[in-house]
């Protein structure tokens, strides 16, 4: 298998201080089921030099591990909790060429 990523996943949240620790929390959830899953080479939970946004980047080998992952109700439910907290998500999908 190849050691670079096909698919890099960055969504930016802006959780209000009230929600922030939780939605931490969360996030950093997500991201520990997503380094255990086929296919993820690694995910983590950041800040933004730019502002106050939390971004959370993970690496996927194809696009359909991704898919997959996004499709397992417990991911959906922790996914759903992290856009409550966090406010309007901005995603982005940056496929290598």
């Amino acid at each position: 298998m190849a050691e670079h990523a096909e698919l890099v996943h960055v969504s930016r949240y802006h959780p209000g201080s009230q929600h922030r620790d939780r939605f931490l929390e969360v996030a950093k959830s997500v991201s520990a089921e997503s380094r255990s899953t086929v296919g993820c080479f690694g995910a983590q939970v950041c800040t933004s030099s730019l502002d106050d946004a939390v971004v959370v980047i993970s690496r996927w080998d194809r696009p359909a591990s991704l898919t997959r992952w996004l499709e397992d109700a417990r991911v959906g439910s922790l996914a759903g909790e992290m856009s409550t907290l966090g406010g309007e998500m901005e995603s982005e999908e940056l496929r290598s060429l």
